[in-house]
């Protein structure tokens, strides 16, 4: 399901290079399809909680979709756009930098089949925080991996994003 002669670790003071981030920064990064099932506004819900405790955090948007004008234009008017970005549409050899990057990576959807995503970013070594969808019970371990957060409480999730900063990664 996932070529890891592309997806792999790699060094992060190279993979903040290669997308312009700061090593000094919280990185988390959500990779897909923009579209409001991927629930791109839990996700800034959960950012702005989060980032309470972690103001140098930032949130990378990695897709275009259906719902990028929204997305934007949500970004703008919750004063979000020093902390978010969208990167639209990547060749997934780029892909591969902003999960590097990553301190996190998120998956906000209110449904899934078997994400590519979130076995890309394990393939990384990348701690995932994701909603209950299908296929993340299997593919995520509570504590070791990252966390499952069953209910779709932007509170409990950010609790888990800064959980996840602790656990060991590439």
């Amino acid at each position: 399901r996932v070529d890891t002669s592309l997806f792999h670790p790699a060094p992060l003071a190279q993979a903040r290079a290669e997308i312009n981030v700061p090593l000094s920064t919280h990185l988390a990064v959500t990779v897909g399809r923009i579209g409001r099932f991927k629930g791109w506004s839990f996700l800034l819900d959960a950012l702005e909680r989060f980032r309470t405790n972690w103001p140098d955090t930032t949130l990378i948007f990695v897709g275009d979709g259906e719902d990028r004008a929204r997305l934007e234009a949500e970004i703008e008017s919750r004063r979000l756009g020093d902390c978010v970005r969208v990167t639209g549409s990547v060749p997934r050899r780029k892909v591969v930098d902003y999960l590097n990057a990553a301190d996190l990576v998120l998956v906000g959807s209110e449904g899934e089949g078997w994400s590519l995503a979130m076995t890309e970013a394990l393939a990384c070594g990348k701690p995932l925080v994701s909603t209950d969808v299908s296929g993340a019970s299997a593919m995520i371990q509570n504590g070791r991996n990252g966390f499952l957060v069953k209910q779709r409480d932007p509170d409990a999730f950010a609790r888990a994003m800064s959980a996840a900063l602790s656990l060991e990664h590439a």
